[in-house]
C-alpha cells in the first residue's frame, strides 16, 4: 500500500473506493456484491467514478474480475482476510493461475 501512495497512481476516490470495499468483504475474502450505483450513492460520488476507479483497481492487480461470477474480489496478493494458513495458500494459488496464464502463447488468451 506504501508503494501505491507514493506513486500517485490512485486518486481520492479510488482509495475510497478501495477502502470501503476492503471494510465490506468481511472474512474469508468472500466477492464483492454491491452494485456500483449503491456503492456511488454511498460515497457521494457519480457512478462513474466509481467505475472507473474499480477499473483503476483491476488494472493495478488489486481486485479480480471472475468472469463467470461477474463479481470482484481482492487479489490474495494484495489483501486477504482470514488465517495465515488460508492467506498463504490463497496466494499459492494466485501465483500458480498467473504462472499458467503466462505459460500459454499470447494467441490463445
Amino acid at each position: 500500500m506504501k508503494e501505491q501512495a507514493i506513486t500517485k497512481e490512485l486518486s481520492l476516490t479510488d482509495y475510497r473506493v478501495r477502502d470501503w470495499l476492503i471494510e465490506d468483504i468481511g472474512h474469508n475474502n468472500m466477492f464483492v456484491d454491491i452494485p456500483q450505483v449503491q456503492l456511488a450513492k454511498e460515497l457521494k460520488v457519480d457512478r462513474a467514478n466509481v467505475c472507473r476507479s474499480i477499473q483503476r483497481l483491476v488494472k493495478l492487480d488489486i481486485l479480480e474480475r471472475d468472469e463467470i461470477l461477474k463479481k470482484y474480489r481482492f487479489n490474495p496478493a494484495f489483501l486477504f482476510s482470514g488465517s495465515l494458513d488460508e492467506g498463504m495458500k490463497a496466494k499459492r494459488q494466485h501465483k500458480s493461475k498467473n504462472r499458467q496464464a503466462e505459460a500459454k502463447p499470447k494467441w490463445l488468451n
